[in-house]
């Protein structure tokens, strides 16, 4: 049997990831809720390779903050 863990490489948890991106906990969750950032669910938490951290990281330079859109009234 594996081990979750020997399939993620260098993990870092979805606290550490919101330190890493400067970023509430709520955001690193809802980018892995709709598949901007990869996880690995082990039981209740998720897990997330550091490369992929850093290439979200990357990617969210390259484009810039997203934009708050009013909403239409």
């Amino acid at each position: 049997m594996y081990a979750i863990l020997d399939f993620v490489k260098d993990p870092v948890t979805t606290q550490q990831a919101a330190a890493m991106l400067d970023v509430t906990l709520s955001a690193v969750q809802k980018a892995i809720q709709n598949g901007r950032l990869k996880a690995e669910q082990l039981g209740r938490d998720n897990l997330i390779e550091r490369e992929e951290v850093e290439r979200y990281l990357r990617e969210r330079k390259m484009t810039g903050p997203r934009k708050h859109r009013p909403s239409a009234n």
